[in-house]
Order: C-alpha cells, then sequence, then structure tokens
C-alpha cells in the first residue's frame, strides 16, 4: 500500500497496521469483491483477523461461523449492519471479534430512513476528515486512503453502494450543506458551513425529552436507579430510559441501544461496579454518545474511583457516596450544563 501525506483517522491507521503484515487478498469475506478495496487477512488458530474498509475496518471472525449458511448467505441488510456494527467498535478503538454466538444481533437488519443516512455522512465528513476545511478526498493520484475513506462512509452510513453515497452527497450538496472542490491532490468534499451548523442542530437534538442512562445492571443498583437516578432526571424536566427496563423491547439489544441513544437529548453513564470490573457496556455506550455529539454526565461511587479506566478518568465525575448525594448532584449538574438545561417536564416545586 502506498504511503502518501493524505489523512486516515489515527484509530483506523492504527487497527490497519496491526494487519497490514498479513496476506493480502482479492476478496473481502463479508462483501466479497469490491473495486479498490485492500482487504488483508491474518490466521490466528481457528479464527481469521481482516481488514476490510467496506466492511468497517479490522474484525476477528471465528472459522466455524465462516463454514455456516447464515454467514454465507447474509442479505444486503445483514452485511450493512455488520458494517456499521464494525465501524463502531474500530472508531472506539477496538478490533471486534464475530461468533456464532454474537453474528445473529451483529447482523440483524435495522433499515435507516434516508434522514438518518444523510446525517451519517454529514457526521462522517466530520468525524474523518483531517480539518475542517480539508474534508474528505474523494479522488486523486494516489488512490489507496482515497477508497479507505470513501469505503470507510459505505460501512459507517449502512449504505449499499457507491451510487447511494453519490446520491446522497448530491442531495447534501443542493441544499448547500457540503460541497466540493479540487486542489493539487485531486477532488475534495468539505462540510459547508451551513452544513457544519445543520450537524451541530442534528447532534444535540433539541427536540428529544429523554435521558439515556448507562449503569451497572445489578440488584444492589437497581434501587439507585429507580429511587434516586429517575428521579433526578424526572425532576430535571427529562424522561429517563434504561434499555433493560424496556418493557416494550422486542429489537436485537445492541440496535436498541444504538437507537434509543440517538433519540436522547443526553446521556448520565455511572461507572459503579464491583471487584470483577465495570461493565463494558457503559463504556461502549458513553463512546458512542460522544461519537454522536451528546451531552454525558459522568458519575460514579466513592469507592470505586481508585478503579476507574485511564480511558475516562480526565472527564468530570460526580462522586457520590449516598443515592440521595447521587440524585441532588445529578439535578444540579442537569440544570446547569449549557447543553441541556431545564427539561420540557420540570417540575416546579
Amino acid at each position: 500500500m502506498t504511503k502518501d501525506p493524505v489523512f486516515i483517522p489515527f484509530i483506523f491507521e492504527r487497527l490497519l497496521e496491526k494487519v497490514r503484515e498479513g496476506e493480502e487478498l482479492s476478496e473481502c469475506p463479508v462483501f466479497g469483491r469490491v473495486p479498490n478495496n485492500v482487504v488483508y487477512a491474518i490466521t490466528e488458530g481457528d479464527s481469521r483477523t481482516y481488514w476490510s474498509p467496506r466492511a468497517g475496518g479490522a474484525f476477528r471472525i471465528s472459522g466455524t461461523l465462516q463454514a455456516t449458511s447464515d454467514f454465507l448467505e447474509m442479505n444486503e441488510g445483514e452485511k450493512v449492519s455488520l458494517a456499521r456494527w464494525v465501524y463502531e467498535k474500530n472508531y472506539l478503538g477496538e478490533i471486534p471479534f464475530i461468533s456464532t454466538q454474537n453474528f445473529s444481533e451483529i447482523s440483524s437488519s435495522n433499515d435507516w430512513l434516508i434522514e438518518d443516512k444523510m446525517t451519517e455522512v454529514l457526521r462522517l465528513h466530520s468525524e474523518l476528515s483531517s480539518s475542517t476545511t480539508t474534508g474528505i478526498w474523494q479522488s486523486g493520484s494516489v488512490v489507496d486512503n482515497v477508497y479507505i475513506i470513501n469505503n470507510l462512509i459505505l460501512a459507517g452510513c449502512k449504505l449499499e453502494s457507491s451510487k447511494e453515497l453519490r446520491w446522497i452527497r448530491s442531495a447534501l450538496q443542493s441544499g448547500g450543506l457540503i460541497e466540493s472542490y479540487k486542489s493539487n491532490n485531486g477532488t475534495y468534499s468539505r462540510l459547508t458551513p451551513k452544513g457544519a451548523i445543520s450537524l451541530q442542530e442534528r447532534k444535540s437534538n433539541h427536540r428529544s425529552s429523554q435521558c439515556f442512562v448507562a449503569m451497572w445492571f445489578r440488584e444492589e443498583m437497581d434501587e439507585v436507579y429507580s429511587k434516586f437516578i429517575s428521579k433526578a432526571v424526572i425532576d430535571a424536566g427529562y424522561t429517563p430510559y434504561r434499555v433493560d427496563k424496556d418493557q416494550k423491547n422486542t429489537d436485537q439489544i445492541t440496535n436498541k441501544i444504538l437507537a434509543e441513544i440517538r433519540d436522547s437529548k443526553f446521556l448520565i453513564a455511572d461507572f459503579t461496579h464491583d471487584e470483577l470490573g465495570a461493565r463494558g457496556g457503559v463504556y461502549f455506550e458513553a463512546g458512542f454518545a460522544m461519537g454522536l455529539g451528546l451531552p454525558i454526565i459522568w458519575a460514579i461511587r466513592k469507592d470505586d474511583v481508585s478503579k476507574m479506566h485511564f480511558d475516562t478518568n480526565h472527564y468530570p465525575h460526580i462522586v457520590w457516596e449516598t443515592p440521595e448525594e447521587l440524585k441532588e448532584k445529578l439535578i444540579d449538574a442537569i440544570l446547569a450544563h449549557q447543553n441541556i438545561g431545564s427539561g420540557p417536564r420540570r417540575i416546579l416545586n
């Protein structure tokens, strides 16, 4: 692969380097032969680790799964859902493992509306750009990094083809949200000021009255949630949502989590845990919310502070000793936050 100065987001570059020394393949295990999609693979015991931008980046698959008809006969909806999941994991710095245990949940087709896809194209123009003014490299004399970026966009936006991406870009350009321009290296696409403002408005989700609560699902924390965290959210004027409490939830759990975070105004992430370590889902949910630009209120019980992970310990946490203290601090934090404030259902005493 040609090395050049064109930007690849650091986290994807780092994951690529882990697989780059493997065998170069002509086909992606998920999408098959894709034009200009550089694929690498490393065999490790009964599994293989792949790099395929069209499938979201780097991922590992068990040999058992790859031999099943469910994997070999995926439809397009299932493929794009899997690619989006891989992209999300990669963006959080992980090389995910796909096996017979989690495959059906990962590949469960959850179609997005065209508005969702357009929003994601805008977001990835910001997320995958080296700078606001440079934007994304679309074409030029050195092709490798261009196709990495374009294929990552297909994966990250749950798009089935480059044709669909071109149609969305054309619509966004007609609306004045993105623009194309040429430089010495080739053609670039970037957000316009109008597009940047529109993206921020979509991220802020100002019409939502929901607060997504990510926390440890243990019996000892149930009362903390039901009597204190949820009450704090309600008193601040919002509706609390915890996925395990959703009696109407019939979707695959990962899809439901991602959908509900997208529909929320902000997220509360409490990292209280036991001696076995923090619940990994809290880190994932907080990371996903950060990627969407949602405000996050961080919290942790005082006796767990020393066990906070280095990835999050630099954020200002509400440190609490009693549930009553947590409730009062949460209300204060919500009302004082410049991007949250009083919700539409604020109870005035």
